[in-house]
């Protein structure tokens, strides 16, 4: 993808991916072949668990949720975002469908951050997903309409 990216991508998308290159190891197709056994096996044993459940629950992030655009920070800002994203790559690792949600706010001193859990599930069950997603919402409500008002207040109450 990196000639694609350089080619159309914003310089911004383009220092997140050569950042990430720099912190990625090449491999060689041998060693390709056993990470793709591996995976295979772990696949495999996600697999024979999801026979039990028919879905995975987990949080998006096992931290609070990083500032926008701190991916875009250097090596240190891609870390704490696309490297703090366990749960979420191991969806994508495996396979599954998943989905992330809000589920709330969380206040912190820098201010409200997002909480977001993800809802992993079986191959091909995308329905099962976004249902629980849906499912998750009708429960707590769409946090960006709560994110909205709370937004328009904000701006009422500056001082002109």
């Amino acid at each position: 993808m990196s000639e694609d990216i350089a080619k159309y991508g914003s310089p911004a998308i383009a220092a997140v991916f050569e950042s990430n290159y720099r912190r990625t190891p090449r491999v060689e197709m041998t060693e390709m072949l056993q990470m793709l056994a591996r995976r295979t096996f772990y696949a495999r044993q996600w697999s024979l668990l999801m026979g039990g459940y028919p879905l995975f629950l987990s949080p998006f992030l096992p931290q609070p949720f990083y500032a926008p655009g701190r991916d875009l920070e250097g090596d240190q800002g891609l870390r704490q975002s696309i490297g703090q994203n366990h749960w979420s790559m191991l969806g994508n690792y495996l396979g599954l469908p998943a989905g992330s949600v809000p589920a709330g706010l969380s206040q912190h001193p820098e201010g409200p951050k997002p909480i977001g859990v993800q809802v992993l599930g079986r191959r091909w069950r995308e329905d099962l997903v976004v249902g629980a997603m849906i499912a998750v919402e009708d429960r707590l409500g769409t946090l960006s309409r709560r994110l909205w008002a709370k937004m328009a207040v904000a701006q009422v109450s500056e001082p002109a």
